[in-house]
């Protein structure tokens, strides 16, 4: 299937040069770059739970092929093959899950978190009721939960859902939310 046409008709053609973009017949794929400590928990064959960005749902998929992509950053591309029923364009962009070990770690609601550019934050409550907007680094993310790798302690006490006006400083009116259960 011609994807792309590089040149235009009646265009001077010499050697070298690049006609058309082809793209080959077959299963489509999915690439997701990994670092060594995760692409060590990968091996050909395995199944992985993949989404793209045009469903809502994750469904079963297979690890083709598993490559270093380069020496100096330590970095591996998984290719997952999609199920043959999944529609899919070249291009389209696409989440994988592995199953792996479990770890503990602190995550956050993903409704908590707040972008200003690209910085990501969450507001806490001091122990005096203000909102503190807090600078966090982020790591995995899920449906409903982020991961959050640096900024926050287990104990602080996280706005949920700040509303758009909320800014840094303001009095809050504190409501206890239900407790949660650890994830792990």
């Amino acid at each position: 299937v011609v994807t792309e046409r590089l040149v235009d008709v009646g265009a001077l053609a010499t050697p070298a040069t690049p006609l058309l973009v082809v793209e080959e017949a077959g299963p489509a794929t999915l690439e997701v770059t990994l670092d060594d400590t995760r692409a060590r928990t990968i091996s050909v064959g395995q199944q992985a739970e993949i989404r793209l960005d045009t469903s809502a749902a994750w469904a079963s998929a297979t690890v083709s092929e598993i490559a270093r992509a380069a020496t100096s950053t330590n970095s591996f591309v998984v290719t997952i093959e999609l199920p043959p029923d999944m529609p899919v364009r070249t291009g389209t962009f696409g989440y994988a899950r592995f199953a792996g070990v479990t770890r503990r770690t602190l995550t956050v609601p993903s409704s908590s978190v707040v972008q200003r550019g690209q910085l990501t934050f969450v507001f806490v409550v001091s122990a005096d009721g203000l909102a503190r907007m807090r600078p966090v680094q982020r790591g995995d993310v899920d449906d409903t939960r982020t991961e959050v790798l640096a900024g926050l302690d287990a104990d602080d006490v996280v706005v949920t859902s700040p509303p758009p006006g909320l800014s840094d400083g303001q009095l809050l009116d504190v409501v206890a939310a239900p407790a949660m259960e650890p994830r792990p």
